[in-house]
């Protein structure tokens, strides 16, 4: 990630992922601000992240969305996401941070359960002293990580964190009431295709995740949204892709590993395509500069 701010600890990712039990933890830290600054847009992973804002005012913006957030926020990002952060020019932004994934089944379902639940940007402000606390808790642990017993209080406290977040987004109220049961289905279709464009292999995943077969999905979601499921699969995909592009940290070959594409070469082709210029032109065609 690329950070304009005052001072940042513990940031843990450019080691790679470390294993707690079945969390996995993919950066953990705290972040003080300067008034102004901001945390370049930058692509989730396959990892849920919480931002705890604790002083200060600033945005997050997820996939262009805007969401302010102020002191005592709690802020979800789901995997497949891209997000930025913005402190405030009148009030800088501190906030702790916490990126990770979890292999226990009923957590991980429970997890996934939230992303099609709750895919809207405006949706994912939470309030918890719990959960704050619990991340600054494990921050603090992060400086003895080699005391004894401390792999497995790491473990205890995200195991903590998943749960309680679980909880409380278990409480908020229903947010579909004045929607269609149509509607409904397509818009869990889109989240989980957002949600998963990293580990989708094919579009019938999602026969699995709602029961219903594939033709029937495909002409719904073509009644309601006027796109076929491929289409929006497709453009998401290719919006990941010149996202990804843009950042410049992945090479041609891994984004087309990433995006599940058969080789670099289907990947390029169907690329230029779309646009009428490969991914190696992307940068020159672009001007260096993103739109």
């Amino acid at each position: 990630m690329a950070f304009s701010v005052k001072y940042h600890i513990n940031h843990i990712f450019l080691n790679g992922p470390r294993l707690y039990g079945d969390t996995v933890l993919y950066q953990i830290g705290r972040a003080y601000c300067e008034a102004g600054a901001s945390v370049a847009r930058h692509s989730q992973r396959d990892f849920f992240e919480w931002t705890i804002v604790t002083e200060g005012r600033g945005a997050v913006i997820t996939n262009g969305e805007r969401i302010e957030v102020k002191d005592g926020d709690i802020y979800i990002s789901f995997p497949g996401d891209f997000h930025a952060i913005e402190s405030s020019n009148h009030s800088p932004l501190s906030y702790d941070f916490l990126s990770m994934q979890v292999n226990d089944a009923e957590l991980h379902a429970a997890m996934e359960e939230l992303t099609v639940k709750f895919g809207g940007a405006h949706e994912r402000i939470i309030k918890s002293e719990r959960i704050a606390a619990a991340v600054s808790n494990a921050i603090a642990e992060m400086n003895y990580d080699n005391r004894r017993f401390g792999g497995k209080m790491l473990h205890s406290l995200f195991e903590q964190i998943f749960i309680l977040t679980i909880r409380k987004f278990n409480r908020i109220t229903e947010r579909y009431s004045a929607t269609t049961d149509e509607q409904k289905l397509c818009y869990q279709l889109m989240n989980y295709i957002d949600t998963h464009i990293y580990t989708m292999k094919s579009l019938t995943e999602i026969c699995e995740i709602t029961g219903y077969n594939y033709n029937y999905l495909s002409n719904l979601f073509k009644k309601v949204s006027s796109k076929t499921l491929m289409e929006y699969y497709t453009k998401r995909r290719f919006e990941i892709a010149d996202m990804l592009l843009s950042e410049g940290k992945n090479s041609i070959t891994e984004i087309a590993e990433l995006l599940n594409y058969s080789s670099v070469y289907a990947f390029s082709r169907a690329y230029k395509n779309r646009f009428g210029y490969s991914p190696s032109e992307y940068h020159a065609h672009k001007g260096g500069k993103e739109e």
